[in-house]
């Protein structure tokens, strides 16, 4: 399982769906989940994973994170990742983020959906991440403007993947096309 900092990788999109899948099993209800691709730190070897490996691949101390966003401020959230060159966000199943980045500030995303519709720039949107893109972290000051936010202290981005993976019991991503550089 590979990571990536300019496209999709099978890490991130198990990362993502991992943080996805946590929310709702606690109770929360996102739309989505993300993570930054740069917080994705190894790759995992085909085989048994321990949890000494999972928290190779998530080191830091972030909590589970959920909370609301307008679908405007999704739009430049996506559209800042878009412009980032240390790591673009990893999202989980159901979001497609296509983008340019040799266009200029504003004009980079070229496709963003969820489940196949278009973000809504006045629709809610409930967002899970981490604490570190929550806090604003590499520079996303739009999880800043979230609204409705509740953090789940003490569990861990490691945790939260460890559970997905103990429920999966055996994973074979495959790239989706869910984060599409042109």
């Amino acid at each position: 399982l590979t990571r990536s900092y300019n496209s999709e990788s099978l890490l991130g999109d198990i990362t993502a769906d991992s943080i996805y899948f946590s929310a709702v099993s606690k109770g929360e209800a996102p739309d989505f989940a993300v993570t930054n691709g740069g917080g994705i730190r190894t790759d995992l070897e085909k085989g048994d994973i321990t949890q000494k490996d999972v928290i190779a691949t998530s080191p830091f101390p972030n909590i589970l994170v959920v909370f609301t966003l307008s679908g405007k401020e999704v739009t430049e959230m996506f559209e800042h990742s878009a412009g980032l060159t240390n790591a673009i966000l990893q999202v989980s199943h159901g979001i497609v983020m296509e983008y340019d980045p040799k266009k200029e500030t504003g004009k980079r995303l070229t496709k963003l959906e969820l489940n196949g519709q278009k973000i809504d720039p006045d629709k809610k949107y409930r967002v899970a991440t981490n604490e570190f893109l929550a806090n604003g972290g590499d520079g996303f000051t739009q999880f800043l403007s979230g609204t409705e936010r509740t953090d789940i202290n003490g569990y861990m981005m490691y945790s939260a993947i460890m559970d997905y993976l103990r429920y999966k019991k055996t994973v074979s991503p495959k790239l989706e096309g869910r984060v599409i550089s042109k």
